[in-house]
């Protein structure tokens, strides 16, 4: 990100912010036509429970990207349409309405909010000089966006409600930690076990409904949380005096780099794209722009260019060399999932696994690959790594079954726990003790299976109606019995 800044930065010509606009507002043509084709079924999904995704896996990040391209091409039709030719005046018309489709195609809440307030906020802009801004101007406002929030509240209340939960849990946990925060990738290794930790005095129905959270959907939230006051005021900082610097540097003129930017900023509030380069990287461009530029440190341009040069030739050898030891992973880890390979010999990589031992990303698909190739010792031992990055009901669960089937009940018992504290509503944790009680003869294992019985499961099918059936049969055995 800080070379995307520094690049755009030093590109500094209206002929570039123009052309990135237009890059932005390609891309998302493309996305909206690759949604429409799916939505009639003539492109596959990359999502099996969505029906348009776009490029992306998640129609969220599709609207986000949507909603960004918007931001950037409705300011600039409204405030130069008169200049416009015929053919450019089409064009505009026809991309705004395909990208509208598209937006809708997304079904993405936040999405519509940041299209809305950026439409506002540029209107507001246009015609400022005939509006006269009053105590009833402002109410009137507040009140349509309350009546907006509550639309899209309604729109799936089951949705917001989850959100507002995750919300809750994570300002209490913020509580603990104000200043400086859980630090980076803070809250995906803590923010589950404070969740099970809340769920154990909350309501049924908020246990119920509880399931494995990976972002907070509020991305100055999420930062709050991991980095603290301190590291959510220098955020804001840094964004302040962007948007400062557009401004000014348009003689407080208005620019169309500044309704991306709120697009963002808005959505961003909602839903998580600061987790997704195709969605960062374009912000991160725009706010460059209005970058604070003053040089303090005065070098002469011989030194410059040398300096510079080093720490390009040092960034650039370091990324080779990561670039270089990832693909050996990959073709290691790829090899072993095919049986080409044994974990003793994936093992014995020891330069490249200290990379793949420090990276989540590998380290998740590596304990998957583990569990499939059945090496349930070797899984715990991935699995035990991995949770020093992050903390999830999945591989809380995975751990738990892999110490089951090496037969440690004591640990599977104690992570079927943690598991089931995590997400309540799951029943296979619960399901999984009974079990083991059931197998080692223990008394623990009847209380078990009557809560089993009457378990109310976040999701029903015919897994859990299986599992539903076994606790009954063992029941009615100790009634005969």
């Amino acid at each position: 990100m800080a070379g995307v800044w520094f690049f755009v930065k030093e590109s500094d010509s209206p002929r570039f912010e123009r052309g990135l606009l237009k890059v932005v507002v390609l891309a998302a043509v493309v996305h909206a036509i690759v949604a429409v084709l799916q939505s009639f079924g003539i492109l596959s999904n990359y999502n099996y429970f969505f029906k348009t995704t776009g490029l992306f896996v998640n129609p969220g990040p599709f609207g986000c990207y949507l909603s960004f391209a918007l931001a950037a091409i409705f300011p600039c039709a409204l405030f130069n349409y008169g200049s416009f030719g015929k053919p450019h005046k089409v064009l505009s018309i026809l991309t705004v309405l395909l990208l509208l489709y598209g937006l809708i195609l997304s079904d993405s809440r936040a999405a519509y909010l940041a299209v809305i307030v950026t439409v506002m906020v540029c209107l507001f802009l246009r015609f400022r000089s005939r509006i006269k801004i009053n105590m009833i101007y402002i109410g009137v406002l507040l009140l349509l966006f309350s009546g907006l929030l509550f639309v899209l509240y309604m729109h799936r209340p089951s949705s917001a409600n989850a959100r507002l939960g995750i919300w809750k849990i994570t300002v209490q946990a913020v509580g603990q930690k104000p200043a400086l925060g859980y630090g980076t990738d803070g809250f995906q290794r803590t923010y589950m076990l404070k969740q099970a930790d809340y769920l154990t005095n909350a309501d049924d129905d908020m246990r119920r409904s509880a399931d494995e959270v990976k972002t907070a959907f509020n991305v100055p939230l999420e930062l709050l949380y991991e980095q603290g006051i301190v590291g959510l005021l220098l955020w804001c900082s840094i964004v302040f005096l962007s948007i400062k610097g557009i401004l000014e540097s348009t003689d407080n003129k208005n620019t169309p780099l500044l309704f991306p930017i709120i697009s963002f900023l808005v959505f961003s509030l909602f839903s998580y794209p600061h987790q997704i380069w195709g969605l960062t990287c374009p912000f991160i461009a725009l706010l460059s722009r209005g970058g604070y530029d003053k040089t303090f440190i005065k070098v002469d341009g011989k030194t410059e260019t040398k300096v510079l040069s080093g720490l390009e030739i040092s960034l650039l050898s370091a990324l080779l060399l990561l670039f270089v030891s990832r693909i050996q992973i990959d073709r290691n880890l790829i090899r072993y999932s095919r049986f080409d390979m044994d974990y003793q010999e994936v093992e014995s990589y020891h330069t490249v696994n200290s990379i793949l031992y420090h990276s989540p990303s590998l380290l998740f698909f590596y304990a998957d690959n583990q569990m499939l190739m059945n090496d349930y010792e070797a899984a715990i031992s991935t699995i035990t790594q991995y949770k020093k990055y992050r903390n999830s009901y999945t591989f809380e669960r995975n751990l738990a079954y892999s110490y089951e089937i090496t037969e440690d009940t004591v640990k599977a018992l104690e992570h079927y726990e943690v598991a089931h504290a995590m997400c309540p509503g799951y029943l296979e944790p619960l399901f999984s003790m009974f079990l083991i009680y059931e197998s080692r003869h223990d008394n623990r294992a009847v209380s078990l299976a009557k809560e089993i019985v009457d378990f109310s499961p976040k999701v029903v099918n015919s897994r859990t109606d299986a599992m539903r059936g076994r606790t009954i049969q063992f029941l009615n055995t100790i009634k005969d019995d």
